[in-house]
């Protein structure tokens, strides 16, 4: 136990000496992309950037005031990759990684002699990894081609004793592989059950060790690993910056009929015309259009244009008020996919888009697995 603790404090000050000792990054472009990326993931906390010749792949320190190394490898720097690093280092800094990183860590000391605990480690370093590049993918800002290229690049160039950083681009062999097909495939975590089987194996085997403790944190942290997962399933039905949120899930009177009823959704008031996109992928199961709306029932009606699909693990999200439709029934549509444009077609106020979330048959609030 002792003997862990030392070695990772030693390697801890490792890293923070190579972060104290790195160089500023004043370079235009490198900011305006921290700013960028920052703004996507509405990221307030301040951010430094730094250079440094003693590392060859990003990675990320600091919880409060997170600093994000880059590699200067022979004084040139990684052009082609850099936006693809410096995305993936935002996503650790939204999901304060290296709170979590610490926290695991300590876990690892006190139970370092505990099996399940090894397997435990590699799967939650995994599924860290994958939600990362889910996030960076669910904004639509970097082409999964170039992401893709940046993440093989990382791991090519990076030397074996950087494995020791869990914050960074870089993958573990027995990561990288399953990072790139999701990429590749468009999947979301798809080990979603397994990821179930760590949080169970935690608490039969690893929590009832602890001794006269109470703390429900190892739990806690797999939880949060769970509903972030869940988060990146789904992107923006409509593109950041061209909607305002005027009415969100809860109670609330209606503007045109004065009664109180429960809103189902939120509603992001935008220009007609503004292209709506499928939010994962899945299969369209209603289409809502026109010539239908003229025999269909007042609350129907009410509706106006509208868009059903159903995607895995029971979800299903709707988009009403819609102007034009853009799929039909049965089709399948991947993840951004345009599936018609904002409108006011039915009992409306104005231009909006109408958004739900369902899950086996009970409604969500979008905002707790999308940041609007």
């Amino acid at each position: 136990l002792t003997w862990q603790g030392i070695v990772f404090i030693i390697r801890r000050r490792r890293w923070w000496r190579i972060v104290t000792s790195a160089q500023i990054c004043y370079d235009k472009e490198w900011r305006r992309l921290i700013a960028k990326w920052s703004g996507l993931f509405k990221i307030k906390r301040s951010v430094t950037i730094k250079m440094s010749t003693s590392v060859t792949t990003p990675f990320t320190l600091g919880i409060l005031n997170p600093v994000i190394v880059m590699p200067v490898v022979n004084n040139r720097r990684l052009s082609l990759h850099e936006e693809s690093f410096i995305a993936h280092e935002l996503a650790h800094v939204k999901r304060f990684d290296d709170a979590w990183i610490l926290f695991q860590s300590i876990v690892n000391i006190l139970y370092f002699f505990h099996p399940v605990l090894w397997f435990v480690n590699r799967k939650t370093y995994t599924a860290r990894e994958c939600i990362c590049d889910n996030l960076v993918m669910a904004t639509g800002a970097i082409s999964r081609t170039l992401y893709g290229q940046g993440l093989l690049f990382s791991y090519k160039s990076t030397s074996s004793e950087m494995d020791q950083l869990l914050p960074a681009f870089k993958s573990r062999p027995s990561a990288a592989r399953e990072r790139i097909e999701n990429l590749m495939k468009g999947n979301q975590m798809k080990n979603s059950y397994v990821i179930k089987m760590i949080i169970a194996c935690s608490a039969l085997f690893i929590l009832p060790l602890a001794v006269n403790s109470n703390d429900s944190s190892p739990r806690q942290i797999a939880e949060t690993e769970i509903t972030l997962q869940q988060s990146a399933l789904f992107t923006l039905p409509i593109s950041p910056g061209s909607y305002a949120i005027t009415s969100r899930y809860g109670s609330r009177l209606h503007p045109i009929t004065h009664r109180e009823y429960f809103h189902r959704g939120i509603d992001l008031s935008a220009a007609k015309g503004t292209p709506i996109v499928a939010v994962a992928e899945g299969v369209v199961q209603k289409a809502v259009t026109r010539e239908m709306l003229r025999t269909s029932d007042e609350k129907t009606k009410a509706n106006g244009l509208y868009v059903e699909i159903q995607h895995d693990q029971g979800y299903m999200t709707r988009y009403t008020q819609m102007d034009t439709l853009m799929v039909s029934v049965g089709q399948r549509v991947e993840q951004g996919e345009k599936i018609g444009t904002v409108g006011s077609s039915g009992l409306s106020t104005g231009p909006h888009l109408h958004f739900e979330i369902w899950n086996n048959e009970s409604h969500i609030n979008p905002e707790d697995l999308i940041d609007f």
